[in-house]
């Protein structure tokens, strides 16, 4: 039997890993050995529905299973429509979070021939045994859990899926969620925390370091919730000195020293659910918060330099616009590496969809299943706010703010919430801004201090500032190496992981100044002197560097911006470069 598990990712990227679909091969092939080939399909929300059917149909199929989630559900119904009207051969299954929600109004869709609910190793082993046997998908019995995950088989170590094929991994370390949030559709249908062995863990560890897989991203919904267990993962990933970037989902009141201590002893990010500051807007969802101990445990996490983020949503039963900027507000006081701001969304199976009439909400009963209001979040501020996350998402997270973000905050005497929403109003009045997120920094910051202070001289300073840290972010994050530049075509070219920026002051001084503890950007222009030079930021054995240039030496170099083969016959040009190839700043072939 031919079978093809098939999942539509947002986009290609780190995250896109068929975990589930090799989950469910994995297992078929433990229980049905040679009888079953199944082959794993990866397709991208990019592509037409017309390939997708090409790729799906390349090859004669039996079963095709898509994986469904809320963003992809429309797609794989247009699609199994499509592959039903041409193939009705072929028998068509649904799993993963979406058609298990949503299973009441999917099931009877005539394209569909059966739904595994909930986690579906065991469940579609049966189900394409018992198709193989009597040559019907009708009468397909489902589980929602797997009690035992000793039985299921690791897709890393059975070479299902190979990690060398992809540029990220999901990690999956326990099932279940022990928390009730009313949003979430985590822990609907299961009984407490199921883990893997701690033996599995570290083979499959040991598989992705031999591998080189550069970034890891953990599912667990709570990966600290048993404090003791996460220690133990974190202190075997630290002994085996892991060079892979993980990213967990943690909750704070079970971070402690140290645990904060093991995080800082690897390259990681924390996500942090705190979804609202308002105890008692969390009370409707069934969460709460103690806003002190919150913070003291985040200060753990600055204290060791452990990168960390948060997560909030507006929208919450009976939270309002002005609620919701508090929450901005104490979020933001917290320095986070970044700040994810989301609707809320009334998903399929979870409690709060059963209760949302009780709170006369008004969402979307279809996929995305956000709200569009409630009697205390209008439409309009619904509008409001979806400007100020996406303001926060511009100026904060992609422009790289949080070194510099408080102290332009406390010089203007703004609370964060009402500088995104100015940064919101001035990106609507100009159609003419620059879409890159730092030059929108660089020419807000000007503006807001001379509009709020009268002041272009702090403007100035504040937008150096930012540029200093913006584009020494930019240059570590999105190094290209110079292998790239050796094999160009040429023998000479400029470092091309580089860049000139515009300076109105020394940024090695305003550097200095900023760590030496300054929390005013009024004192500044006692300490700083203007200067005249080109300030040229590039990466010198993966290491940030810093040089100053005239103009005539910046044209110059610039001429070897795409290449060049010779360097000029004028000695003092001519040495001037030879230094530069000294110091990584020009490349030699």
């Amino acid at each position: 039997m031919n079978l093809a598990l098939v999942s539509v990712h947002i986009k290609n990227s780190p995250r896109a890993i068929p975990l589930g679909p090799a989950m469910i091969a994995s297992s078929l092939h433990k229980e049905l050995g040679s009888c079953v080939t199944s082959e794993i399909i990866n397709l991208y929300m990019n592509q037409s529905i017309e390939n997708f059917l090409k790729i799906i149909t390349s090859k004669p199929r039996d079963i095709v299973g898509f994986s469904m989630f809320v963003w992809n559900r429309n797609r794989i119904l247009e699609t199994i429509e499509k592959l039903k009207a041409d193939h009705p051969e072929i028998i068509i299954c649904l799993g993963g979070p979406e058609a298990t929600a949503s299973y009441d109004n999917l099931i009877d869709n005539p394209n569909i021939d059966f739904i595994v609910k909930g986690e579906g190793e065991k469940v579609f082993s049966n189900a394409v045994a018992t198709i193989m046997e009597s040559k019907s998908a009708e009468n397909i019995s489902t589980s929602p859990i797997v009690p035992n995950l000793e039985e299921l088989p690791s897709p890393f170590l059975d070479g299902t899926i190979r990690p060398e094929n992809y540029s990220g991994l999901l990690w999956e370390l326990s099932r279940g969620c022990p928390f009730k949030c009313d949003f979430c559709f985590e822990s609907r249908g299961t009984a407490g925390i199921r883990r893997f062995s701690f033996d599995r863990i570290k083979q499959e560890l040991e598989l992705f370091q031999e591998h080189g897989v550069e970034q890891i991203f953990v599912l667990d919904p709570t990966f600290n919730y048993n404090p003791k267990n996460a220690k133990k993962i974190l202190q075997l990933i630290v002994e085996k000195q892991a060079d892979i970037q993980f990213y967990f989902e943690v909750r704070s009141e079970f971070l402690d020293e140290e645990l904060a201590e093991l995080f800082s002893m690897i390259s990681c990010s924390l996500q942090i659910g705190l979804q609202s500051s308002d105890p008692n807007v969390l009370k409707n969802i069934n969460r709460k918060i103690n806003q002190d101990d919150f913070q003291e445990k985040i200060l753990l996490l600055h204290q060791n330099q452990v990168v960390y983020g948060f997560d909030l949503i507006y929208g919450l039963p009976t939270d309002t616009l002005e609620r919701f900027k508090n929450s901005i507000d104490f979020a933001l006081g917290m320095a986070p590496n970044h700040l994810d701001i989301f609707p809320l969304s009334v998903l399929p199976g979870t409690k709060l969809f059963d209760t949302a009439s009780s709170f006369n909400m008004n969402y979307l009963h279809e996929n995305p299943y956000t709200v569009i209001s409630t009697p205390t979040f209008s439409e309009t501020e619904m509008l409001e706010a979806k400007e100020i996350a996406n303001a926060c998402e511009q100026f904060y997270n992609n422009g790289k703010a949080v070194p510099w973000f408080s102290l332009v905050i406390e010089t203007l005497a703004m609370k964060p919430s009402d500088f995104l929403i100015e940064f919101a109003n001035w990106l609507s009045l100009d159609e003419n801004i620059s879409e890159d997120p730092f030059r929108q920094q660089l020419a807000f910051l000007k503006h807001i201090f001379e509009d709020k202070m009268q002041n272009s001289e702090l403007g100035n300073i504040a937008s150096d500032i930012a540029a200093y840290f913006c584009y020494t972010a930019m240059l570590m994050e999105c190094s290209t190496g110079i292998s790239t530049a050796i094999n160009a075509n040429c023998k000479y070219i400029l470092n091309p992981d580089s860049c000139f920026v515009d300076f109105k002051y020394d940024p090695i001084s305003l550097e200095e100044q900023i760590y030496s503890g300054i929390t005013d950007i009024h004192d500044l222009p006692f300490v700083l002197e203007k200067m005249e030079y080109e300030v040229f930021f590039y990466i010198n054995n993966s290491e940030l560097d810093v040089k100053f240039f005239t103009t005539p030496q910046k044209d110059l170099l610039n001429s070897y911006k795409n290449g060049g083969n010779e360097l000029p016959d004028i000695p003092e040009e001519s040495e001037f470069l030879a230094s530069c190839i000294d110091e990584q700043i020009l490349l030699e072939k």
